[in-house]
């Protein structure tokens, strides 16, 4: 999911076809990066990899189902 939101806003957001827009793009990712409270989605798609490879959990498993437990 993340890797594909991650190209979806490559694709979408930071998608440029002139200089001008080049640079208007980097003015808006300026000031998007300047107020953002979240982190890009390839920022959160390294940090999920780097978890991955820390924890040796297993790539291409499907994942397990988990309960919340309400104490």
């Amino acid at each position: 999911m993340l890797e594909r939101w991650t190209r979806l806003r490559d694709e979408y957001v930071i998608h440029a076809e002139t200089p001008t827009g080049e640079l208007s793009q980097l003015a808006i990712e300026g000031l998007n990066g300047y107020f953002r409270t979240h982190p890009l989605p390839s920022e959160r798609l390294a940090q999920a990899n780097e978890i991955v490879a820390q924890d040796h959990l297993p790539l291409n498993r499907p994942s397990s189902h988990f309960m919340w437990s309400m104490k």
